[in-house]
């Protein structure tokens, strides 16, 4: 399916993505092993701020902490991603349903948790928190409106009065999926040339409306424009390194080098250039002073290595913890800070991370992957036939 529309998708638009070959970049076994690092990194970071200490990045570096360089990735794989998603099955109410799927079942989990933590340090009267815990579920749920932060008392004894901080980058993910949205309905998305003109545009405006006073506090955070060109950044890699034939795999496009350079350059692709570029402008921004642009661009040639490249021999790891890691472990930071005392950040995150693991593995195994299933599943009756072989067709291969 070639065409880029905006209409719900057909009978016959499904069966030509069924019958479509599957790209063989539609998988990359390093990235769930990546994106849990960084959800682990982020996790790490906030147990300083939550336990009234600097974090040591941010003191080392006086610029950045390892909870922004985690959500910089996880931004820019996003845009890598939904690019991908977005180009290959080009139709936006099918773009919508997958983000739906991806974002909220595992949101609505975590927040019923979170209330159910909150509950238990909390010595406010029923009703009372009865009350607040409605209104702080209705409008997480929205995301789009903004984030609640408050709970009526709950861990009245930790330093940093949140519930689940890490909340907040959810709302501007959901803005830019609109962003991705619209340029394909526009057909924006298909066109390299007018994409990348409109992606400098984008990156230019996330950069420069933030210092215009009357509109600063749309971006509530200092670290926003940097997600944000992380997002667009991430979205310029795959259309500009993809390849028009739909079955060819972006980390499989060689690299045309002379015989003389040797054999390893066979392995060595497209994108294994595009992130050594990153690298290095990024030293460049280093020289010139500009530390925080070292840093996304080293950090997202970083991202392009080791978890897209093929030069990394890949990393069997069948479970994608990173998003139930992130919206599950500073709840639990809360309630263990709460209830223990302690202020000791490496001794409150070696005991959060177990805990959060088994909430994270509990999250993909029952909520997360269940409903990410429904993203390729056939309407009513189980399958469909190919017409071109009268083949029945499962939904693990549409």
């Amino acid at each position: 399916m070639e065409k880029i529309t905006g209409s719900k998708p057909t009978s016959t638009d499904i069966i030509l993505e069924a019958t479509a070959p599957p790209a063989r970049d539609s998988h990359y076994p390093n990235l769930n092993i990546l994106k849990f690092l960084l959800a682990t990194l982020v996790t790490w970071s906030h147990c300083y701020p939550l336990t009234n200490h600097d974090e040591p990045l941010a003191r080392l570096t006086r610029h950045i902490n390892g909870g922004s360089l985690g959500v910089w990735g996880f931004f820019f794989i996003s845009g890598f991603l939904v690019t991908q998603s977005y180009r290959r099955r080009p139709n936006c109410f099918l773009f919508i349903i997958n983000r739906i799927l991806r974002i909220w079942p595992a949101l609505i989990a975590a927040l019923l948790v979170s209330i159910l933590l909150g509950w238990l340090t909390s010595h406010t009267e029923w009703v009372t928190f009865k009350r607040g815990a409605v209104d702080y579920f209705v409008t997480n749920i929205k995301l789009i409106a903004g984030v609640a932060y408050s709970l009526p008392g709950a861990f009245p004894e930790s330093p940093f009065p949140s519930v689940n901080g890490s909340l907040w980058t959810l709302p501007w993910e959901i803005r830019m999926y609109v962003i991705v949205a619209i340029l394909g309905i526009s057909g924006v998305l298909a066109k390299r040339e007018p994409l990348n003109l409109s992606l400098m545009i984008l990156t230019a405006g996330a950069i420069t409306l933030p210092h215009i006073s009357s509109i600063a506090a749309i971006f509530d955070n200092i670290t926003v424009p940097w997600m944000l060109v992380s997002f667009l950044l991430g979205v310029a890699t795959y259309a500009n390194l993809h390849d028009t034939q739909p079955n060819s795999g972006i980390s499989e496009q060689p690299f045309d080098a002379p015989k003389r350079l040797g054999k390893w350059t066979q392995k060595v692709s497209k994108l294994d250039l595009f992130a050594l570029g990153l690298v290095t402008m990024g030293v460049g921004a280093m020289i010139c002073g500009f530390s925080k642009t070292f840093w996304l661009l080293i950090l997202c040639g970083f991202v392009l290595l080791t978890g897209f490249s093929r030069l990394i021999p890949p990393v069997k790891w069948k479970h994608d913890l990173s998003y139930g890691i992130y919206i599950y472990s500073f709840p639990v930071q809360q309630y263990l800070i709460n209830e223990t005392g302690l202020r000791a950040p490496w001794k409150i995150f070696l005991l959060t991370m177990p805990i959060v693991l088994l909430l994270a593995y509990l999250s993909w195994r029952f909520v997360e992957k269940p409903f990410l299933s429904l993203k390729s599943r056939p309407p009513k009756g189980g399958s469909i036939i190919c017409p071109s072989n009268n083949q029945h067709l499962k939904p693990s291969q549409i």
